[in-house]
Formats: structure tokens, C-alpha cells, sequence
């Protein structure tokens, strides 16, 4: 059976204070280092509202590759025809020709 962790209560910090963990030297896991200073990356569980955005999201996605691909089946069948017209056309001219 997998071992379970804890859930962790968050760290409040009050303004002015700086977190328990850099004054002991150890770096904090969920900020960004670099040349110009730390960031702290913020995660926040996704609500409802986000969740109908992403849903309308990829549904807008996938109302547009369907728009380009009946588009593309609306100039493609046309020039498929044309195509196929053209062979007829020309197999009967060659054959009109030949005698």
C-alpha cells in the first residue's frame, strides 16, 4: 500500500518577516532563481469558472479546425471534379483524335 502524505498547512508569513527555511540557508521550493532576484510562483486550485473557460477554450479550438477542414473539403471537392472532368474530357478527345 502506498504510503500517504500529510496534507501541509500553508505558511503564513507576516509582511516584513522573512519565511523560516532562508534563514537556514535552505532555498525555497516553489520560487525562481536567477540573476535578477527570486520569484515566488503562486499555485492556486482551479474553481469553476476557470474550468468553463479552459472547456470554452478547447471548444473554440475545436470549432475552428473543424471550420478549416470542411473549408479545405469545400475547395478541394470542386478541384477534384474539375480534375476528374478534365481526364474524361481528355480521354474521349484522344480517342475523337486517334481515327
Amino acid at each position: 500500500m502506498p504510503m500517504r502524505r500529510q496534507p501541509t498547512e500553508p505558511e503564513i508569513i507576516p509582511p516584513g518577516q522573512e519565511p523560516a527555511d532562508w534563514r537556514h540557508g535552505r532555498p525555497d521550493p516553489w520560487a525562481q532563481h536567477n540573476v535578477y532576484g527570486t520569484h515566488r510562483i503562486y499555485v492556486r486550485r482551479v474553481g469553476p469558472m476557470g474550468f468553463l473557460l479552459v472547456a470554452a477554450l478547447i471548444g473554440l479550438i475545436a470549432a475552428l479546425i473543424f471550420v478549416t477542414i470542411v473549408g479545405a473539403l469545400f475547395v478541394a471537392v470542386p478541384i477534384v471534379a474539375l480534375v476528374l472532368v478534365g481526364l474524361l474530357i481528355g480521354g474521349m478527345m484522344r480517342r475523337y483524335l486517334r481515327r
